[in-house]
């Protein structure tokens, strides 16, 4: 090979080092720049649901837990959502962290910044103008902290990392990236591996079902029509995107309480909350302020006139963009449709949050890839095609890092919500003092801390807002019990009954109410009550096994006591209870067993160790009598 060949290989191979190393380093940057917007919400704790993905969940800790994380579809232990994928992750990070929240908080916010990285591969192969910027945008945009600083939302940015790695390896097979297309990426394997990983994503969350609709839209955005080859591809996944929905809604709907009046809106009304909906997000991503984890619920009316301007402002904006492709070029109509086709599908499916509120900030985690990229890629692509003679090219590079800066120190004030329940539901009523959910949540935390006048305060403002909450009641009622007051406290549990006659937790708190109470009986049904609707109830096995204990039934209690520890092997009360319950039956060596268990799981248990020693006296004197 003559020495011209090898001058020009040498060349071609610094560029292309050059190239990769520029674009380590810009990823290198977008997870820096997330870290750095996200360091608060590293120090924040679990809030809402977390403890009931996490702490509350028995299957976190056992290898057999994780079987039925897979197997389990509206069982006793289903959590109301069927994510697998989402939920083996938990397990993961459970077996590592534990009960400490730093880790998993870590986990999404790497999550997240991954999710940039690969965003911004993908505008950048489909040309998108300032797909770096965009992708920053997106990083530290506030609308995101909800997705990233809720431990529980880890299905948000685990689903998309999985559906940003299948639009990129389609969009690479179906060769949508002009001079970049290279003829190894349109092979059968790589598209293969790309429904693998829109499996994986809808495992971790359906809402990613949108992808196959997302790829027919940027091969329209490309090439003006959809070709046989792009409806082949996007064929499989549009069946199987459909199938996860169906599973989802049908889930939601019989098992997941969305379920009873206020999921009773007519079509006609669902049209109206989505029409709003669209501004709505839309209007959070141009101006972030006023964000709250719960927004109020809109009153949705069909005989207002002014509600039908949203939906028709939309239909008018869409048939503009039409009107306009040929001069605009389909970019702007692909990133709205694509924006419209991420959310407004949950106006028209029952989704349990919906109850609180028609909107979330976490819906529209894949929803803002759109405008964000309409937005920032559309005024780079303006700023280069009239940027005025005098401006150098770089001039615009100091209001990109202005709008960076400002976007992130509004995530890293937000994150700091995050920090607690006390924080999180305190900010919430500040901004939405209708929000009868944040007034029992408040509650809850502020009972935690022994502040139950302040607890009793919301419980009351949250019957005012919703009288028929159930949740409210029951938890007055935990409040009244904690202060001695158990008359008053048994009424709350049983209006919260009323409300709700399947309330496992409600018969449970009224069991051990009227136990206290001195009403044993009525404390046993209760205890019967609970366990028939929640039969994986630990607390009510151990509880009703201390009642029948108490009333002398010691084989049935002790049969409690062995159920409670079967579902948790590291209760140690129940150990201790079943140790009492062999020790009346004269089982000396077994209740010995137990008390020593009961001890290995707690070695400060006094009464543990005081009965132990009792058993060990006895069992010695008996041997010695003998």
């Amino acid at each position: 090979m003559d020495q011209q060949r090898l001058t020009q290989i040498s060349i071609f191979d610094e560029l292309l080092r050059r190239v990769r190393d520029r674009a380590v380093l810009c990823a290198c940057v977008l997870v820096l720049l997330t870290l750095v917007s996200y360091v608060p919400a590293l120090d924040g704790g679990f809030v809402f649901d977390d403890s009931m993905y996490l702490t509350g969940d028995a299957r976190m800790g056992t290898a057999a837990g994780l079987v039925e994380i897979w197997t389990e579809v509206a069982g006793p232990d289903y959590r109301h959502q069927y994510y697998p994928l989402t939920s083996t992750a938990f397990w993961l990070q459970h077996q590592v962290f534990g009960d400490r929240p730093v880790g998993y908080h870590l986990v999404n916010v790497l999550l997240h910044a991954l999710n940039a990285v690969l965003l911004w591969r993908l505008l950048r192969y489909l040309g998108v103008p300032a797909a770096w910027l965009a992708a920053a945008v997106f990083a530290v945009h506030p609308v995101h902290v909800q997705s990233v600083a809720w431990i529980s939302e880890l299905k948000n940015v685990l689903s998309t990392a999985f559906f940003l790695s299948s639009a990129l390896l389609l969009v690479r097979y179906l060769g949508l990236g002009g001079s970049e297309d290279d003829g190894r990426w349109r092979r059968w394997p790589v598209y293969g591996v790309a429904v693998a990983l829109f499996v994986c994503a809808l495992l971790s969350k359906t809402a990613t079902s949108l992808l196959p609709v997302a790829l027919v839209l940027v091969v329209w955005w490309k090439r003006g029509r959809v070709d046989r080859r792009s409806l082949l591809a996007a064929a499989p996944l549009a069946v199987l995107g459909a199938g996860f929905v169906l599973m989802t809604v049908y889930l939601e709907s019989s098992h997941g309480g969305a379920q009873g009046a206020v999921f009773g809106q007519t079509w006609v009304e669902r049209v109206l909350i989505a029409g709003r909906a669209l501004w709505f997000y839309a209007g959070k991503l141009v101006w972030p302020a006023e964000l709250v984890f719960i927004y109020p619920r809109w009153t949705i009316d069909a005989s207002a006139w002014w509600q039908y301007v949203y939906p028709l402002a939309a239909v008018a904006l869409f048939g503009s963009l039409w009107v306009v492709r040929e001069r605009t070029g389909r970019g702007p109509l692909t990133a709205v449709a694509y924006f419209a086709v991420a959310v407004v599908p949950l106006a028209f499916v029952n989704v349990a949050f919906t109850r609180y509120s028609y909107v979330a900030d976490h819906w529209q985690y894949w929803a803002s890839m759109g405008l964000i990229a309409l937005v920032v890629g559309g005024t780079a692509f303006g700023w280069t095609r009239w940027r005025p003679s005098w401006a150098p090219p770089w001039s615009a590079a100091p209001a990109s890092v202005l709008v960076l800066v400002v976007l992130s120190g509004l995530t890293w004030r937000r994150s700091l919500v995050y920090e607690s329940p006390m924080t999180l539901w305190g900010d919430t009523v500040a901004r939405n003092p209708d929000a009868w959910a944040a007034h029992g949540s408040l509650g809850i935390a502020l009972a935690a801390q022994g502040r139950y006048d302040e607890a009793i305060s919301h419980y009351l403002r949250a019957l005012v807002l919703r009288p028929e909450d159930a949740d409210a009641h029951n938890n007055f009622g935990d409040a009244l019990q904690a202060m001695g007051r158990l008359e008053e406290a048994i009424v709350h549990y049983r209006w919260a009954l009323r409300n709700d006659a399947d309330f496992a937790v409600a018969h449970y708190n009224l069991a051990n109410a009227l136990r206290q109470s001195g009403d044993p009986e009525d404390a046993l049904r209760h205890y019967r009550q609970a366990l028939r609707i929640d039969p994986g109830y630990v607390k009510a096995h151990n509880n009703f096994g201390t009642a029948l204990l108490e009333r002398g039934r010691l084989a049935q209690a002790a049969a409690h006591f062995q159920r409670a520890i079967s579902l948790d092997p590291g209760h140690a009360g129940a150990r201790y209870n079943l140790g009492i319950a062999r020790y009346r039956q004269g089982r000396i060596a077994e209740a010995a067993r137990q008390f020593e268990a009961a001890l290995a799981i707690d070695p400060d248990f006094a009464g543990a160790r005081a009965n132990l020693a009792h058993v060990m006296q006895a069992s010695a004197q008996g041997a010695g009598g003998s």
